[in-house]
């Protein structure tokens, strides 16, 4: 059976390498980052644009047309009998799914990170801008959910089923810090709450634990200034890699996937610090994650913590 593949990251094609290396098209969003160069030698692919939209309603309309229309024709030229996709919130991700189930073709979704358990974090705000990529001319069946016909695709994730394998790298410390590392992400830039209250956040770690942070800022996030002597950005690093070779007190994050992919058990998820109550309660529903969810630091570095 011939198999595509749709990966939109690096970690997807790793995934694909690790648990299904012999796919035959691998479709590329040519408006995302340059992934392709990640894929394996020889490997065959063809671009698609997905979610080109512009202030011409008649523009973009015509855009999204020719997008399903370009979909519906690599698929089928494909002549596969498999596709492998890692997410179902998008417009053209359910157009996807509907189009292979239609015509006979074995979906498999496979998770992508923590948006595979709880979604967006912020449901009504994503079905909203959904609400408007529809009005642009986007796909519009499966507007009001996050997840699309999950019950009729073969599923696939490394911590519920378990039938997916990510081998997550072992730390090998050459230095240790008695500090707190947090993991940035572009919580300002996505709209979820302002720089200030974003960077006041940050500090109040500190403000709870007596103990120094280290901020490793996300790549798509703008730079923020912190108060110095509470914490300090860690430049020009690869967040994994990085703790993998420096030991922390304890590693947090609001919910980024990165902590996943971390061992060891000085790790939590802190949602509830920056009032994302629904993404605390969300991931309070995984323990399987193996990570904790936390409401405060005040305890971080005493015993029994």
């Amino acid at each position: 059976m011939r198999t595509i593949a749709l990966p939109e990251t690096v970690y997807h094609i790793e995934l694909i390498k690790e648990n299904h290396p012999e796919v035959d098209l691998y479709l590329i969003r040519r408006n995302s980052a340059p992934y392709e160069k990640n894929l394996p030698l020889g490997a065959n692919f063809s671009f698609f644009e997905a979610d080109q939209f512009s202030l011409n309603p008649i523009s973009s309309i015509r855009r999204a047309r020719a997008l399903y229309k370009n979909l519906s024709r690599l698929i089928s030229e494909s002549g596969a009998g498999n596709l492998i996709i890692f997410a179902d919130a998008k417009p053209y991700h359910k157009y996807i799914i509907d189009y292979c189930l239609k015509n006979g073709i074995e979906v498999e979704l496979w998770e992508d990170g923590l948006g595979y358990y709880i979604g967006t974090g912020h449901k009504y705000k994503s079905i909203a801008k959904n609400f408007i990529k529809v009005a642009f001319g986007a796909y519009h069946k499966g507007l009001l959910s996050e997840q699309h016909r999950r019950d009729e695709i073969v599923t696939r994730d490394r911590f519920i089923q378990k039938n997916l394998r990510y081998p997550v790298q072992e730390p090998a410390f050459v230095e240790a810090l008695d500090r707190i590392a947090f993991i940035g992400q572009p919580l300002v830039d996505d709209g979820y709450l302002s720089a200030s209250r974003y960077v006041s956040i940050i500090e109040s770690i500190y403000d709870q634990s007596g103990i120094m942070v280290d901020y490793l800022p996300h790549p798509r996030e703008q730079s923020l200034i912190f108060n110095q002597s509470k914490v300090r950005v860690v430049k020009g690093v690869k967040t994994q890699s990085y703790l993998c070779t420096v030991k922390y007190l304890h590693c947090t994050t609001a919910f980024s996937t990165a902590i996943i992919n971390l061992s060891g058990e000085s790790r939590s998820f802190c949602p509830g610090l920056f009032g994302l109550r629904q993404v605390e309660r969300a991931l309070s529903k995984f323990p399987e994650l193996g990570v904790r969810v936390v409401k405060d630091f005040s305890s971080i570095g005493q015993p029994g913590r």
